[in-house]
């Protein structure tokens, strides 16, 4: 895509923005395995990688076009564990933005609605438009 990783946190960045596809990770010594009901994540990351709302809304929009895709990199930002770790602000649009996720994770239907707020969380920053 635009630019390579220079580190491994920058990498699984651009994997949460969906900016490279998550097997990209395997380049950085990072092993993520989906199964049917888990994530298995063996990787060399000593602390995981702080993700916000603004990338997870990024990778959802980037994704949302291609539903099985989208629900394996959900299945990857939300269940992998020891590598991304989501900080989220209290506030109702952060709330609604890891509702969505969850959802996705699960395989539920995505709906325009939803790509909408994700938008919308990205365009202001993390913050819903009125």
């Amino acid at each position: 895509m635009s630019s390579t990783p220079v580190s491994l946190n920058d990498a699984v960045r651009r994997v949460v923005r969906g900016e490279d596809h998550w097997s990209t990770l395997r380049s950085w010594g990072v092993e993520v395995s989906l199964d049917a009901d888990d994530v298995a994540v063996e990787s060399p990351i000593k602390q995981p990688v702080i993700i916000g709302p603004v990338d997870v809304a990024t990778g959802l929009i980037r994704w949302a076009a291609e539903p099985e895709l989208l629900h394996d990199w959900a299945r990857v930002v939300h269940g992998a564990s020891g590598l991304i770790e989501l900080d989220f602000p209290d506030e109702p649009a952060s709330d609604r933005l890891l509702d969505l996720l969850w959802r996705i994770t699960f395989a539920e239907t995505l709906v325009k609605e939803d790509i909408e707020r994700a938008a919308r969380a990205v365009l202001h920053g993390g913050a819903e438009a009125s």
